[in-house]
């Protein structure tokens, strides 16, 4: 004699949502008691203190993770670490995007603030924020600034994406900007933008 019992199906499981996730852990950043921060970093030339936690920056950051094993670095064992030539502002975005994956509204900052958070985004070899940073800029890229983009694309940080991006905008536009007195000012100080441009339109017809 077989006697088959029938086998309810288990309730679905319920995963967090990768929203709340971020959530929580934003919350967890921008905990003003922070007491389960264990570093400290004294951030811009005020020093201003900014708390965060070892086991996070490690686990999302190449750099973090060899600044804090275990006998590797001085700050390895260090409860204060000092940023001084960076703004508090960019070094807080960086450690969102390290807690959440995301910076909210970066598409409102100026330019040279998210130029400086992509600075930052590769010194600590997070290559998806700077990524995020540069296609916020090419959104927002117009003939009012793409000098200035072109500039720290090419002169002050190498992006070859976003140099690329703002020659191919220079070229389209170049009815308009060659006429454009910063724009002209931009090439006569920096040569070199112009020889990029020349390549940039050789190669293209090659």
């Amino acid at each position: 004699i077989y006697v088959t019992h029938v086998i309810s199906p288990l309730p679905p499981v319920i995963v967090p949502h990768s929203c709340q996730l971020a959530s929580a852990m934003g919350a967890l950043l921008n905990d003003d008691s922070n007491d389960l921060a264990d570093i400290t970093f004294r951030v811009g030339p005020a020093e201003e203190p900014v708390r965060a936690h070892k086991a996070i920056l490690c686990a999302r950051s190449a750099y973090f993770a060899a600044m804090f094993r275990p006998g590797g670095l001085n700050e390895s064992s260090a409860d204060e670490v000092r940023i001084s030539e960076h703004s508090v502002p960019a070094f807080r975005k960086v450690l969102e995007f390290i807690y959440t994956s995301d910076v909210k509204n970066l598409q409102e900052d100026k330019f040279q603030d998210i130029f400086e958070v992509i600075c930052l985004s590769s010194e600590y070899m997070l290559g998806e924020l700077q990524t995020l940073c540069e296609k916020t800029v090419m959104t927002a890229i117009n003939t009012d600034n793409v000098c200035d983009c072109f500039v720290f694309a090419t002169k002050q940080f190498c992006s070859p994406e976003l140099q690329i991006y703002c020659q191919d905008f220079v070229i389209a536009n170049i009815d308009k900007l060659r006429v454009d007195e910063h724009f002209r000012s931009v090439v006569a100080q920096s040569p070199c933008l112009a020889l990029l441009l020349v390549d940039h339109v050789s190669g293209n017809h090659k």
